[in-house]
C-alpha cells in the first residue's frame, strides 16, 4: 500500500462527510505519511473532534473542511465507498472496509473483513508515535469498544498500543455522551419516536430533524436497533444502527438501491438517501428488520 501511495504526485486525502473517529484518524495517518492535507466535505462529528484533539498533535491535524480543490491530481479516499459520501466519482486510491464500492479508482485497498479502515492501514503500513494511538482509536470506536471485531483485531491492537494506552483510550471513547447538550438532544429525539418489540429486540424509530450520528449512537444504547430518518423536500434520509443484534445494517440499506437509493456503511452502522420518496421507505426498513429477527429466532 505505502509503495503505491508514495508514488503519487500532488496527493490529497479525502474522507466521508460527518467524519467519525475512524475516518479522521485513518485520513490523518495517510496524510501524515504523504505530507499532505486531509479534506472533509462538511464537518467532523463532535465526538471525533474531541478524541483527535486529545490524541493527535495540533501540528499533525492538517485538515481542511469544505470542497476538495481541483489542483490535486491524485486523490486518496479513505473510509468511504459512495460518491455521495465524498462528493467525487473517481479517485486514484480507495482504502476502505465497506462493501460494494461505487467510486472508480486505479487502486483498491479494500478489506470487508476488517473492523475499520484504521485496521486495514495498521495491517499494511508501519505506524509510529501518535499514528499508533490514532489507529487504535479508530479501531476501538468503529467496533464499539470491541463488540464487533475481525479475527485479527485484538492482535493488531496489541501491536499498536500498551495496556495503559488501551485503558486511557477506552475511557475517552466511553465519555461520548458526557455533555449535557448531547444528552438533552437524545431525550428530545425520544418525543418523536415509536417503539416496536420483535423477537425480544427493541426497535426504536425516530423522526429526527438533526439527523446526528451522535444521537443515533446514544439511542442505540437505549434500544437494540435504531432507525432514524429525516424528511427532506427531495427525499428521505435514513440512518440505521443495530448494536450487537444480528441485523446487518449495510445489507439492509443496500437492498433499497433498486429504488435509486444510495447507501453506505457496514454491519452495525449504515445510512442512505432515497430521492423522491416518503416515509414508506422507513416502514419497509422496519419490515425487513422484523423479518430478519424472526428468522434468527426460528434458527
Amino acid at each position: 500500500m505505502l509503495d503505491v501511495l508514495l508514488k503519487l504526485k500532488n496527493p490529497a486525502v479525502l474522507c466521508h462527510s460527518h467524519a467519525d473517529v475512524d475516518a479522521v484518524c485513518s485520513g490523518l495517518i495517510i496524510a501524515n505519511k504523504l505530507n499532505c492535507k486531509l479534506f472533509i466535505p462538511d464537518y467532523i462529528i463532535h465526538h471525533a473532534q474531541r478524541i483527535i484533539n486529545k490524541i493527535i498533535p495540533r501540528s499533525a491535524q492538517n485538515i481542511e473542511i469544505g470542497k476538495l480543490p481541483n489542483n490535486h491530481s491524485d486523490i486518496i479516499v479513505v473510509d468511504a465507498n459512495s460518491p455521495d459520501m465524498v462528493g467525487i466519482e473517481k479517485c486514484k486510491v480507495i482504502i476502505d472496509h465497506h462493501v460494494n464500492p461505487k467510486i472508480e479508482a486505479d487502486y483498491y485497498f479494500i478489506n470487508t473483513n476488517a473492523s475499520s479502515t484504521c485496521e486495514i492501514i495498521a495491517r499494511e503500513i508501519k505506524l509510529e508515535g501518535w499514528e499508533t494511538v490514532a489507529a487504535a482509536a479508530g479501531i476501538l470506536d468503529d467496533t464499539n469498544i470491541l463488540r464487533f471485531i475481525s479475527p485479527h483485531t485484538l492482535q493488531i491492537l496489541q501491536l499498536l498500543i500498551s495496556y495503559e494506552q488501551y485503558n486511557r483510550l477506552v475511557y475517552m471513547l466511553t465519555q461520548h455522551y458526557s455533555s449535557v447538550g448531547e444528552r438533552v438532544n437524545i431525550i428530545k429525539s425520544l418525543k418523536n419516536s415509536k417503539t416496536v418489540v420483535e423477537s425480544g429486540k427493541v426497535i426504536l424509530i425516530v423522526n429526527s430533524n438533526s439527523f446526528d450520528p451522535n444521537i443515533a449512537e446514544g439511542l442505540n444504547e437505549i434500544a437494540d436497533i435504531v432507525i432514524m430518518f429525516k424528511e427532506k423536500s427531495n427525499g428521505v434520509q435514513v440512518m440505521l444502527r443495530s448494536g450487537n443484534s444480528p441485523v446487518n445494517c449495510a445489507n439492509i440499506l443496500h437492498s433499497f438501491e433498486v429504488y435509486n437509493c444510495t447507501a453506505g456503511g457496514h454491519m452495525h452502522a449504515a445510512s442512505m438517501f432515497c430521492p423522491l420518496m416518503g416515509t414508506e421507505i422507513v416502514t419497509e426498513v422496519e419490515q425487513k428488520i422484523k423479518y430478519i429477527l424472526k428468522s434468527q429466532e426460528i434458527r
